[in-house]
């Protein structure tokens, strides 16, 4: 009963956040709008867009299931037992970065108001979590994307009352820092070269939530599985304004390396303070904020040679990347790059309505069990599902990349010579090298100061 009143306390007060901005169907026909081929529109099919849409991870779900959606409608929408339905996506700002009621309320209210569906989105995995319990007990199938592994943990451990969850694309946590990790070994080969020392002295950071904590732990373990030194770790606010302090103390700390996992607004500040102070350390982490065009003039250009993990660039993912990416660009420049969140939430809608049409229903249950059997051409690369409902990763499946600010312009970087998993012993038949990547640059500062 606890939980229930809590819920029903911030449906009364969430009056004052709770927000649905927009609801986007191509025409908004009536029901019975005849298509081109002279058949009737069946009811539009509602999918909920859950995310901070105050801030970039949700704004990125909004704008790459809005695209989706757009370019599906006037593509003749979904069949579903050969009658023709729009998706018409709704946006509800869950606020989850700042309050978990806030989320959980939010969907509940999404769900049971506003009659959706379907789901998309949400990023932080306290707040994801708790809004499990809500899509559980009201039977909504739901595509996430970057939550921590406990998420499809309670698939494996409760099939019957969490199988609506699925997570969608490489931003899993696991997968997330399986390519970070890929990318500091390709940077460090490279340095190490340079300045002739064999292990790095790493640094790192991370913003307080779980998903984040959890990535931090997954990288000091392989580090120290290598022998490489980890100099102390950093938390700093998922919503901090200065970092300033702490990266002092990684600059003075000796790393050659700063590991690090921010996916709300701190991602500015550490920008800023990365190049305002000199830090002499290689950067490479996540940072949502870094996947943004804005990025350089916030951080006053102070983010030069910072790298970020990215779900999507201009490279070849698959024959469908580099059609999204130049589409998306089109949009406007308001639009920016698209963040990591862009790609899952198109490639949700589009997963969405395969299912639909596989399964001949919009039928909870039916449409679960079509994700089940997803195989899909994405943006992102080759998506499937494995049996606790998660994406498997790797070159021949979903991908993701690294892309570095160089001198005012993100850029990939990474996969380029991907041998593997050093820290696992786990090899590729062949090193991957996605076109369209570039050569990671060292800062100069960097080869000043370890090459004293």
């Amino acid at each position: 009963m606890k939980n229930r009143r809590i819920r029903n306390l911030g449906v009364c007060l969430g009056a004052l956040f709770l927000v649905i901005v927009m609801s986007i169907s191509a025409c908004t026909p009536p029901a019975t709008q005849p298509n081109g081929e002279g058949d009737e529109w069946g009811p539009p099919i509602k999918v909920g867009i859950m995310g901070a849409m105050k801030i970039a991870p949700g704004q990125d779900f909004w704008k790459g299931t809005s695209l989706a959606a757009e370019e599906i409608n006037a593509a003749g929408g979904v069949v579903v037992a050969g009658v023709p339905r729009e998706f018409e996506v709704v946006k509800y700002d869950t606020n989850e970065f700042a309050s978990i009621p806030d989320a959980v309320n939010t969907m509940e209210y999404a769900i049971t108001r506003g009659k959706v569906e379907f789901l998309i989105g949400a990023n932080r995995s306290e707040a994801v979590l708790a809004m499990m319990e809500i899509m559980a007990e009201y039977k909504v199938p739901w595509l996430n994307a970057p939550s921590a592994p406990q998420t499809v943990g309670k698939v494996a451990d409760d099939y019957d009352k969490y199988k609506y969850f699925f997570r969608v694309g490489t931003v899993g946590v696991d997968a997330l820092s399986r390519g970070i990790l890929a990318t500091t070994w390709m940077a460090w080969d490279k340095l190490s070269k340079e300045i002739g020392v064999d292990k790095p002295n790493v640094a790192l950071l991370c913003e307080k939530t779980l998903g984040a904590t959890y990535v931090i732990d997954l990288y000091q373990a392989a580090h120290e599985k290598a022998g490489w030194p980890i100099v102390g770790r950093w938390e700093v606010g998922a919503l901090a304004t200065d970092v300033t302090a702490e990266m002092s103390a990684i600059k003075a700390s000796g790393a050659h390396i700063i590991n690090y996992m921010l996916s709300g607004p701190s991602g500015i500040p550490y920008g800023k303070a990365y190049g305002e102070l000199e830090v002499p350390a290689l950067s490479i982490g996540c940072n949502q904020e870094a996947m943004k065009t804005t990025y350089w003039e916030a951080t006053g250009g102070y983010c030069n040679y910072d790298t970020t993990i990215e779900m999507i660039g201009p490279c070849g993912l698959s024959d469908k990347t580099l059609p999204f990416w130049n589409n998306y660009m089109a949009q406007g420049s308001d639009w920016g790059y698209p963040g990591f969140s862009s790609a899952v939430g198109y490639d949700s809608m589009y997963i969405y309505k395969d299912a639909i049409e596989r399964a001949g229903t919009t039928e909870a249950d039916a449409v679960v069990e079509a994700l089940e059997e997803t195989n899909w051409t994405g943006v992102m690369g080759q998506l499937t599902f494995t049996s606790n409902h998660d994406t498997p990763y790797g070159p021949d499946a979903c991908k993701n990349i690294s892309a570095q600010w160089q001198n005012g312009e993100l850029v990939p970087v990474w996969p380029r010579d991907w041998k593997g998993y050093p820290w696992e012993d786990v090899w590729w038949d062949k090193p991957v090298t996605l076109d369209g990547t570039v050569e990671f640059m060292i800062p100069p500062r960097t080869l000043e100061h370890f090459s004293k």
